[in-house]
């Protein structure tokens, strides 16, 4: 048994012949201060930790005593968009807390009531289209995993009318939204 102050414990058993030498090589893993705490909004968010779910995580978590590494931390909420961060550890690396606030999912119900129509729904802070379909009859469309705080437009086609463009934002502190054209 080897306990060196600042390295882990060491405990296994060696046979060696009598008269015999042999070499021994003995890893010692240093024990450090060096942790993380996080605070997660939402706090019933799943913390994964290199892949390792770790229960009741959610809201505040400290770790203490890590080998020195880089680490994946991910962070995933069902109503939320995933937060993933490489966490770099080090024996100096300082116990701060790191807060993490995962961004809401918001959706668009859309209803065009003239069918059949082409639609496209582009971001317009990205320039980058979202999504596009035809709709056939009045069924209600749901447009998810749009960010809450990013402008949209929503350019429809009816081959008897005039292009429309609805240019299209959350209103603040919402997620959910309703429209007709």
């Amino acid at each position: 048994s080897v306990q060196i102050d600042g390295f882990e414990k060491l405990t296994n058993t060696f046979v060696v012949e009598s008269g015999a030498k042999k070499q021994v090589k003995i890893k010692l893993i240093y024990m450090n201060d060096a942790g993380f705490v996080l605070n997660i909004t939402p706090p019933d968010a799943l913390v994964t930790f290199d892949n390792n779910p770790i229960p009741g995580a959610a809201g505040r978590f400290e770790s203490k005593d890590l080998p020195p590494g880089t680490y994946v931390l991910k962070v995933t909420h069902n109503d939320y968009f995933p937060y993933e961060q490489p966490l770099a550890v080090d024996s100096k690396t300082a116990a701060s807390p790191l807060p993490i606030t995962l961004k809401p999912r918001a959706s668009l119900t859309l209803t065009i009531l003239a069918f059949p129509a082409f639609y496209q729904h582009i971001d317009t802070t990205t320039g980058q289209e979202v999504g596009s379909g035809t709709l056939s009859d009045k069924t209600p469309l749901t447009l998810k995993d749009l960010y809450p705080d990013r402008a949209y437009k929503i350019l429809a086609t009816h081959p008897d009318r005039e292009p429309l463009e609805l240019p299209w934002s959350m209103p603040s502190g919402q997620t959910k939204d309703t429209r007709e054209i």
